[in-house]
């Protein structure tokens, strides 16, 4: 996967004149670069199997620093019967590669028996003509020798460089792959598409100085001198894998090593490798790693299948991680950890992350998606995996799942109701790139979820046993996991199928009615048009499985509990046998028990018990949201209607979180915390069910409702804050991660500087150190008390991570647009700007985490300043990805609007040559713009 949010190039000295022969072997006779077509949308209803399968490679990568890459296929190759004989074999390719021969059982074939055409505005296509083939046979093999050209490949995909750091400070450069989705084509000719399975040897050849250590997938199975100067190391994985998961790694790398012994016995060598100045920081990775392959044992009887399991951290990475067959590379925010350098939450991620791609070994990689369309088949099955096991033996627990509702219910929901919106399983596309999103992860996930709410969690596994059981070591589809919990269960699951298909949140309206004399309570749910309340609904009648329970007004104790599974347009759940003094309140969608909007009438009583009594965690979490978004709506309509702003009296949201802060129903700091902190202007945006919104005057209304409980309770909250237990930086009990977790939010609330000052003095540890710079930062007392002088020395000395938390901060509470330019600026940015970390902690800061500044015709363009300057620099996903940021706008006023599709429209002007992945984006927000 390319793990979430969410996150190089190589030295040539090619002088020699490029002549007419080369230019023919790059395009073809005719063609020319202005030749070269925009790409056009790829269809799931067009798939068909390729005419030929690449079964065995064997690839020899030669590494000559300055020198472009040499690279040599040789493949065995099969025709595909059911596509029949006599058609020419297609091979995917970049613009920069220079042929230098292709062969066909041993003989070289002349320049007519194959071309090489333009298939978009950076790849092409190596066709080896029929005729060519015609004497081959059914199985032949094919050898490609090339060269690519990888220091002008600035698009971290493919074979690129990064850097690593030496022990005496010196920059050094690091080799290394992204294949996912369509990287290989950017390394050599190959039919790059996910059917295509094969298995692979891989010889990796570089200069000893330089590069001591050579990785590649599978077993090392050779390694030795090439002369006195250059050696290699030659890999084989025996599991048929597509070419999205072939990676190598040479560079100056160090390691920390451990063993897992399998269940079964097989003993395996676990090793985390980063730059030598970083080693210090590997041993969370190493162990989480560990955890991980343990886990996966216990909760899914998956075992590891091979003799070693490498992971590498490297410092350019336009993703989080990439689940490579034995060989996973991470972004190294996501590997390396220290108490002093990284936080609570980096520790949080970087053990999930993990775990989601050491995962991915089955569902992903054992099992693969027949073509881009099936990308939740893999993403979305191991996103659950991996939030199982955060929940289960994870540092934050159970309450994890409140920081995945959360985001569900803003980013992913806001995703839906915007103009990327797209079905867990896309229909249609230009770039797969751009489809890596939360709706393909995050909501595939929670259709997972369903699956098991609907089964059981042994039906599940039941169904799990049997996927795996039909298709380890094929590429298959959505439809065909279906069919295994389905055929596993004997359960009729084609309703549930539409879950797949259809785009969009779903809403459900909720009635109930209350015959005390009988004992006999009845909800009514709807579904589809009849529930809607957004402007675009989602009409398809889905099955919804609706978790719930009943609380007592009157005691605060569960009446009845269980799931309802609507399955219609309009139905009713009738609960009997209740105590006629009962006052029932409803628990509803209890855990998110699916990713929809359920509406009901709670009257703020109702959200007061629930938020005391309700004994699921997302059932009091949502009761408080609710109360939240009461007020803050309330207050925002008022400021909309230009009444007088007057000091703001919510005495039941005051009482709400009272009761929740004293925690007299024994919940943990860590849930507290959860539930105390408001939610995000962008959230809600999407709550609200009056759009258009006028950014500013919501913002506006929820800073209004954080001071009006901030100043009714700063007692309160003082005497908690002073009160909380202190733990060693080093800890990461829950105990310890949750009373940091509440401390900083509490200040965070309070905006204290003299208490965020001190914290800053007296601590050592990054969780606490960052949350008091944050305060400081907001409260403009970060250069007054010498903090942020302090905080940048200290990232000045340890290193690359700790630079991006000083940017960041000063993103997310920046006041004014200049403050934000001077961050891009600062030469730690300007002399790093091609890295992808660094482009994240201003700019995804900025248009993710500070909407007063970015909700500006100033914000605006300079978002679509940064997104022409990282496509003309050649990284394409990042430009795309930081496009997106422009994407909100479906739901705001009028004059935001205009602003927005002001910005876009110069983006997507000819003189600024958008490449086909941020045009896509850019063009599908035009397009949602234009239906308003």
């Amino acid at each position: 996967s390319k793990a979430t949010v969410s996150v190089l190039n190589w030295p040539v000295d090619f002088a020699r004149s490029f002549t007419r022969v080369h230019a023919q072997r790059r395009w073809g006779s005719t063609a020319t670069m202005g030749d070269a077509p925009q790409s056009v949308s790829v269809k799931r209803s067009d798939y068909t199997q390729p005419a030929h399968w690449t079964r065995h490679v064997e690839i020899d990568i030669s590494i000559v620093p300055g020198e472009r890459a040499k690279v040599t296929s040789k493949l065995t190759v099969e025709v595909n019967e059911a596509q029949g004989a006599g058609q020419p074999l297609v091979f995917d390719g970049d613009k920069g590669h220079e042929l230098q021969s292709v062969t066909v059982n041993g003989a070289v074939l002349a320049e007519a028996d194959y071309k090489i055409v333009p298939a978009g505005t950076e790849d092409t296509k190596l066709e080896i003509a029929a005729a060519a083939l015609a004497a081959a046979g059914a199985k032949f093999t094919v050898e490609i020798a090339m060269t690519a050209d990888v220091e002008n490949n600035k698009t971290c995909m493919g074979l690129y460089l990064s850097k690593t750091e030496a022990l005496d400070g010196s920059q050094k450069p690091l080799y290394s792959t992204q294949m996912e989705a369509e990287g290989m084509r950017k390394m050599t000719f190959f039919q790059d598409r996910p059917d295509v399975m094969s298995t692979y040897k891989a010889r990796i050849e570089a200069p000893k100085e330089g590069y001591p250590v050579l990785l590649g997938n599978g077993n090392m199975v050779g390694s030795g001198d090439v002369g006195t100067d250059r050696h290699f190391a030659v890999y084989e994985d025996p599991f048929p894998k597509p070419c999205y998961l072939f990676a190598i790694v040479a560079g100056d790398l160090l390691f920390v090593e451990d063993t897992f012994t399998t269940r079964s016995g097989r003993k395996v060598t676990v090793r985390v490798y980063c730059e030598p100045k970083q080693k210090d920081k590997l041993a969370w990775a190493l162990q989480s790693a560990l955890d991980s392959m343990k886990f996966d044992e216990d909760h899914f009887n998956l075992e590891y299948d091979l003799d070693i399991f490498n992971i590498v951290s490297v410092r350019d990475f336009n993703m989080g991680a990439m689940e490579n067959k034995s060989l996973n590379i991470f972004n190294e925010a996501l590997i390396l950890a220290a108490p002093a350098t990284a936080n609570d939450d980096d520790y949080e991620r970087i053990a999930n992350v993990i775990a989601h791609e050491y995962f991915h070994n089955w569902t992903g990689n054992r099992v693969t998606c027949r073509d881009w369309f099936q990308l939740t088949l893999k993403e979305g099955l191991t996103v659950y995996r991996d939030q199982t096991f955060a929940n289960t033996v994870g540092l934050k627990g159970k309450t994890k799942r409140l920081e995945d509702v959360k985001l569900i219910a803003g980013s992913q929901f806001g995703e839906d109701a915007g103009p990327l919106s797209h079905p867990v399983r896309p229909d249609e596309y230009e770039k797969i790139d751009n489809f890596y999103t939360l709706t393909v992860y995050y909501k595939g996930a929670e259709v997972v979820r369903m699956y098991e709410t609907i089964l059981g969690i042994e039906g599940f596994r039941k169904g799990l046993a049997l996927y795996f059981k039909r298709h380890d070591g094929h590429a298959v589809t959505c439809d065909d996991f279906l069919a295994a919990m389905s055929d596993a269960n004997d359960v009729d699951l084609s309703l549930f199928s539409k879950w797949y298909s259809t785009k969009g949140t779903p809403e459900v309206q909720a009635t109930a009615d209350w015959n005390a004399e009988a004992g006999k309570y009845t909800l009514k749910f709807t579904q589809g048009a009849k529930a809607a309340k957004s402007k675009d609904p989602v009409t398809e009648v889905l099955h919804i499985p609706i978790k719930y329970g009943l609380v007592d007004k009157a005691t605060g104790k569960e009446l009845n509990a269980g799931v309802f599974h609507l399955k219609q347009e309009e139905d009713a759940l009738v609960i009997d046998g209740l105590p006629k003094d009962a006052q029932p309140v409803p628990s509803l969608l209890r855990g998110f028990s699916a990713p929809v909007k359920l509406y009901f009438d709670h009257s703020l009583e109702d959200y007061a018990v629930l938020g005391a009594s309700d004994t699921d965690s997302y059932g009091k979490f949502n009761a408080l949201r609710k109360v939240y978004e009461d007020a803050i709506f309330a207050r925002y309509e008022d400021l909309v209607a230009g009444k007088e702003a007057k000091e703001l009296s919510i005495p039941l949201v005051v009482d709400a979180v009272a009761k929740l802060v004293k925690n007299e129903s024994g919940d943990s700091h860590l849930g507290i915390a959860n539930t105390l902190v408001l939610p995000t202007t962008e959230a809600l945006m999407q709550a609200y069910s009056s759009p258009p919104v006028d950014y500013h005057h919501l913002d506006a209304a929820r800073e209004a409702v954080r001071t009006a409980i901030t100043t009714a309770l700063k007692g309160t909250f003082e005497t908690l804050v002073d009160s909380l237990p202190e733990f060693p930086g080093t800890e990461r009990t829950q105990a310890a991660i949750g009373a940091r977790k509440l401390r900083n939010v509490l200040l965070g609330l309070l905006e204290d500087a003299d208490r965020a000052h001190a914290l800053w003095k007296r601590s050592d540890d990054m969780t606490s150190r960052e949350a008091a710079f944050s305060v400081l930062v907001k409260c403009k007392k970060d250069h007054e008390t010498g903090v942020n002088a302090e905080f940048f020395a200290f990232a000045k000395e340890h290193g690359f991570l700790v630079m991006d938390k000083w940017f960041r901060v000063q993103a997310l509470n920046a006041k004014t647009m200049d403050q934000v330019r001077a961050l891009v600026e600062h030469d730690e940015f300007v002399n790093n700007s091609d890295n992808p970390n660094r482009l994240r902690s201003v700019l995804a800061a900025f248009s993710m985490g500070n909407g007063a500044l970015l909700h500006s015709e100033e914000g605006y363009t300079f978002i679509s300043d940064w997104v022409k300057k990282i496509n003309g620099r050649g990284n394409t996903q990042m430009a795309a990805r930081f496009a997106r940021s422009l994407s909100g706008g479906t739901k705001l006023t009028d004059k935001y609007q205009a602003l927005i599709k002001a910005a876009v429209e110069d983006l997507v002007k000819p003189e600024h040559a958008l490449k086909e992945e941020p045009l896509e984006i850019c063009t599908s927000i035009l397009k949602g713009l234009g239906k308003n």
